[in-house]
């Protein structure tokens, strides 16, 4: 989040409104570790990055620096929907099929013990994620028919200033996503 208020005012070579304290570690004379940070964003940066987000993704550099670790567990078939955001979005760590189905095997054994996996399996990941690039998912998949993209919405929607710097201007496309979830749980759907 820091980087990210920096980066706002950058361009009029000015400083964040935002309140920010850094408490660096120092070791033989090199300051070489974040020990401690605070902020406290002030009503207009977030109204600036606003403004940013709601004219677009090129105008929204900021929220590129924010990013989200998420632990997710989902069906294989979610995941590779989820690749098609590449952009702003890593993975940091996967369970591993080569060491779960596949260990000890190797060449046409291990093949085979592979294919028999199922698109529907669960598997764990963490990834980050920009918050531009979760803006993204959740204007493009909030009226999805798969229940997965809207439980990731609602836990993006539990992130630090989603509302203000994710959801902002998605007043429509949530409103639709709650129905969604509305009827999903009263099992309408």
């Amino acid at each position: 989040m820091v980087s990210a208020l920096k980066a706002l005012r950058l361009p009029y070579n000015k400083e964040p409104m935002s309140e920010i304290e850094h408490s660096w570690h120092e070791r033989d004379g090199v300051f070489s570790q974040l020990n401690r940070i605070y902020f406290d964003l002030d009503g207009k940066d977030i109204a600036l990055m606003q403004r940013l987000i709601i004219s677009g993704d090129e105008h929204a550099k900021p929220l590129r620096g924010i990013l989200a670790y998420l632990d997710i567990t989902a069906p294989i078939d979610w995941w590779v929907e989820a690749e098609a955001y590449e952009a702003g979005h890593q993975r940091l760590f996967s369970a591993s099929t080569m060491n779960t189905e596949g260990r000890g095997l190797k060449g046409h054994a291990l093949r085979e013990e592979l294919n028999k996996i199922s698109f529907g399996r669960e598997v764990r990941k963490i990834d980050y994620f920009s918050y531009q690039t979760l803006r993204r998912i959740v204007r493009q998949r909030y009226n999805h028919r798969k229940e997965e993209w809207h439980f990731f919405i609602d836990a993006v929607r539990m992130l630090p200033y989603a509302e203000e710097l994710i959801l902002v201007g998605l007043e429509d496309e949530m409103r639709i996503h709650d129905e969604w979830m509305e009827d999903y749980l009263a099992g309408k759907i």
